[in-house]
């Protein structure tokens, strides 16, 4: 039923087995904090969340909730992709909005929505190679 299902997908291991290509790829949940004020930081969780609501904008999504503490809605950083050189290893990351959306009426599904944020390319080795 529609209702076992949301209760199915609101278990944030199922979330966390989507995003992760079935739990092969590494994935960290990002905290939001309104009251981060490092403004000089991309990665800060106040301004990710603006992010979040601008992407859903521009892709004709859902924007997450002002209630930070809806537990339907989350940001989630999976390590896309991960190569390993000697003396260098780069790393992608990609932050994505998540947003289980309920069933609208009796019939329908819940649905998940997924946002991407933002991707970032980390490189790590000595200093000649970065």
């Amino acid at each position: 039923t529609p209702h076992e299902m949301l209760e199915f997908f609101q278990d944030p291991a199922q979330l966390n087995c989507m995003v992760s290509a079935g739990n092969e790829r590494p994935i960290e949940r990002i905290d939001i904090d309104n009251n981060d004020n490092d403004n000089d930081n991309d990665n800060d969780s106040s301004t990710m969340w603006n992010d979040w609501k601008e992407a859903c904008h521009e892709v004709g999504g859902h924007a997450p909730d002002n209630n930070n503490n809806n537990n339907n809605d989350a940001i989630i950083r999976v390590s896309t992709s991960a190569m390993q050189l000697p003396g260098l290893a780069l790393t992608s990351n990609a932050y994505i909005g998540t947003k289980l959306l309920p069933p609208s009426n009796e019939n329908d599904y819940p649905v998940y929505e997924f946002v991407l944020i933002k991707d970032t390319q980390t490189a790590k080795g000595f200093a000649p190679a970065v």
